[in-house]
């Protein structure tokens, strides 16, 4: 076994016990381990307008564009939360519903997708550290791994995975 995945199996044991994720929420990359970006789940019509961010402002100008994401940058949900890499601008929670700030944390770069699981976020960031956030409040613990994480967290069977 590579020696950077017994660090990052090794260091996560101490943090926390990794659950099966709610179905309904889109926790990973692609949605699941198995990266099927599907669901079984079929959208409500009509559809309406909810809510915007990082996007045009109300006369349709880019005034409220705060940045431009990274390429490995997807969003994912939990806790009812949508979880937002903003690269150099950091991580964002917003409400699912009406997206205001839960938090934003500005620790480091993350440039890549993380994961939600158990009631906390998994963030690689560009300073070489992997980081546990609590949903709820953004508070967070890291551990260092040594170079930077650029690609997508995954959680499967019960562990954390960071290239």
């Amino acid at each position: 076994m590579p020696k950077f995945l017994i660090w990052t199996l090794i260091g996560f044991a101490f943090l926390n016990t990794i659950s099966v994720a709610n179905s309904i929420d889109w926790s990973q990359d692609a949605g699941n381990a198995q990266r099927t970006g599907s669901t079984t789940e079929d959208p409500l019509e009509p559809w309406t307008f909810q809510w915007s961010f990082n996007g045009p402002d109300a006369n349709g100008g880019t005034g409220n564009h705060l940045y431009d994401a990274p390429k490995e940058a997807r969003t994912v949900t939990g806790n009812g939360n949508l979880y937002v890499p903003a690269g150099t601008q950091g991580l964002y929670a917003l409400n699912l519903s009406n997206g205001t700030q839960i938090w934003h944390n500005t620790t480091t770069s993350f440039n890549a997708t993380p994961a939600y699981d158990n009631g906390f976020v998994y963030a690689g960031g560009s300073d070489g550290r992997i980081y546990k956030i609590a949903a709820a409040t953004g508070v967070s613990q890291s551990l260092n791994l040594g170079s930077p994480l650029n690609k997508a967290i995954l959680i499967a069977n019960e562990f954390v995975f960071a290239v």
